[in-house]
């Protein structure tokens, strides 16, 4: 059934592919976002 379900939804492959996409680029974001910023180390003293 999954073969046959590929096939009937092949034209809605490059909306599939837009929202993979998107999802990627939303949880990049909100991962720079959330985390806290990179230390550089040196001591503020």
């Amino acid at each position: 059934m999954g073969l046959l379900t590929q096939i009937l939804t092949l034209p809605l492959a490059p909306l599939r592919g837009t929202v993979w996409v998107l999802e990627r680029v939303v949880e990049t974001a909100e991962d720079e976002y959330y985390d806290p910023p990179p230390s550089n180390g040196s001591s503020p003293i």
